[in-house]
């Protein structure tokens, strides 16, 4: 006599649904693996975005402290500020002879 056949979901042979489950079961390891690559990969964005904000910061820093060693010279030579780069390196020439 034959064994009727064990059917399982609407009607599938269970090494069908077997075989997709094992199949759904890779489908979802390699969406795991993409997902944490990205968060990986969107991590490092994060630390080069603040390694580039802090330079922004140095930068701006720089920028002020520059400035107020021109007003300083500004006001040491009591003339404006020069206007061309023919003008600037006059001025520190000048400043370098004094």
């Amino acid at each position: 006599m034959k064994k009727p056949e064990k059917k399982g979901f609407a009607g599938m042979d269970e090494d069908v649904i077997r075989g997709l489950n094992t199949s759904l079961a890779n489908e979802l390891s390699m969406v795991k693996t993409k997902l944490m690559n990205v968060e990986e990969r969107e991590r490092h964005r994060e630390s080069e975005m603040e390694d580039l904000s802090r330079i922004v910061l140095d930068q701006q820093v720089l920028i002020k402290k520059l400035l107020v060693e021109l007003n300083e010279v500004k006001k040491e030579m009591k003339v404006g500020i020069p206007d061309s780069e023919t003008e600037i390196n006059e001025m520190i020439r000048r400043r370098e002879l004094e």
